[in-house]
């Protein structure tokens, strides 16, 4: 029998802690380090590990932390060179942005204000060293007890790096945990605009010209384009879906759901799993799992659909409502096996249009819903649906379409029955104008 599987545990050390499933990806720490910029930007899709292996990068290079023994027998500590020179050399500010979904720019920035506070929180020992003169010391318990503007804010990870560089005379590490999660709610609730202007202050201070960082290492579903936000800071270096950098760092390989299916005695089931979830192409030719589903699928042990349960799927919903008519039919053209042809654009530009465009598929492409066909590469290519879970996803996003539009439909036609009923001339002209220019087929 295989060790104990947690669902949704996303802290390195509680999984070696307390032994849980665990399948080693801490040679993303070796990865990192030899193609790493000043500034490295990580995209995957939703529920691939960017959390955990966060985590587990803060447990590595943590001043403040003895690791040493969470990462016994795993591969990195076959590269001797490396755990003597970084493991617990660094101080580390590690945030995850993941949870900042509000329905107005208040409350985001309301649970920005409580993060940072509990960033804070990690880090109050500093307070008991000389290395802080006492306006740094009441200005850091300013941010700790939250009482700060919203401009004040913007600096908060800034400030906070520097207060580590003058305790511990090193540069920091800062990890920022799915960095476009508030700007893709902000977009969704509407209100994009003010907050797409305090991340670039957020992010730029920490990013940009700062002399208290070491290196920075951010993730995310999309890059943002740099006309909407990374102006803000040092260009970044790169690594979507598309590099072959970090292809095995973030979901399974084949080999590993292979193993942990012999492991789970669900080995019997392995080409139906393979059907249900394998399909993800990181680079060139690598092929990975969606690890949230094998995740689930062992611990279950049924073959269905796992991931549209975590949310994500505003921008799939709105292309029913939003999307132009040559858009909707390239989507119902995915579900019946008929590719789209695109060409890959690494930078989303914000807001979102809902037309058939690279830049739309791209997004797609990024949120791990579409894939390129066998034998593509670079230039124009054909993308199809990644696997049986996602059409799945696709299929009952269709069908509310449908169904509500259906309902529409209804309500038009009882309205022009009772203009008709009504002797309502008007009535009855405007209904079938309305029926006419929205319904011709």
């Amino acid at each position: 029998m295989g060790k104990q599987i947690v669902i949704g545990e996303e802290f390195f050390d509680t999984i070696r802690n307390k032994n849980f499933f665990y399948i080693d990806k801490t040679l993303l720490i070796k990865e990192l380090l030899e193609k790493r910029g000043g500034v490295t930007l990580i995209t995957r899709p939703r529920r691939f590990g960017k959390t955990l292996n966060m985590n587990m990068l803060r447990c590595f290079f943590d001043i403040g932390m003895d690791s040493r023994r969470l990462f016994e027998g795993l591969n990195i500590m076959e590269h001797g060179d490396i755990v003597e020179e970084h493991m617990g050399k660094y101080p580390v500010v590690s945030l995850t942005l993941k949870d900042v979904e509000y329905g107005t720019y208040d409350g985001a920035i309301e649970k920005l204000r409580d993060l940072v506070s509990g960033l804070y929180k990690q880090h109050l020992h500093i307070l008991e060293g000389d290395k802080l003169d006492e306006t740094d010391k009441e200005t850091f318990m300013q941010f700790r007890r939250g009482k700060t503007t919203d401009s004040r804010l913007e600096s908060a990870i800034k400030f906070l790096m520097s207060c580590l560089h003058a305790h511990y005379g090193k540069r920091a590490v800062v990890l920022l945990d799915e960095y476009d999660a508030p700007i893709n709610n902000a977009l969704m609730e509407g209100f994009y605009q003010e907050m797409i202007k305090f991340m670039r202050g957020f992010l730029g201070g920490a990013f940009k010209s700062n002399d208290s960082l070491e290196f920075g290492v951010l993730t995310g579903v999309q890059r943002v384009s740099k006309e909407s936000l990374v102006s803000g800071f040092n260009n970044p270096k790169v690594f979507g879906i598309m590099n072959d950098a970090f292809s095995t760092c973030y979901g399974f390989t084949e080999e590993e759901v292979k193993a942990a299916c012999e492991m789970y005695g669900r080995g019997d089931k392995f080409c139906d799993v393979k059907k249900w979830y394998d399909g993800y192409r990181f680079g060139r030719e690598q092929e990975m799992y969606n690890p949230w589903s094998i995740v689930n699928f062992l611990s279950e042990g049924e073959l269905r659909n796992y991931w549209a349960n975590t949310g994500g799927l505003s921008v799939l919903e709105d292309i029913f409502h939003k999307g132009s008519l040559s858009l909707k039919d390239d989507m119902a053209g995915l579900l019946t096996d008929v590719p789209i042809k695109m060409r890959y654009s690494e930078h989303i530009t914000y807001p979102i249009i809902y037309e058939n465009n690279n830049a739309f598929w791209s997004l797609l492409l990024n949120a791990g819903y579409i894939k390129p066909c066998a034998g593509s590469e670079g230039g124009s290519f054909y993308s199809e649906l990644v696997n049986r879970e996602v059409k799945d996803i696709f299929a009952v996003c269709i069908e509310s379409w449908l169904q509500a539009r259906q309902r529409a439909i209804h309500d038009s036609i009882q309205q022009f029955v009772g203009c008709l009923l009504d002797g309502d001339a008007e009535g009855v002209s405007r209904a079938l104008n309305d029926e006419l220019l929205n319904n011709p087929s």
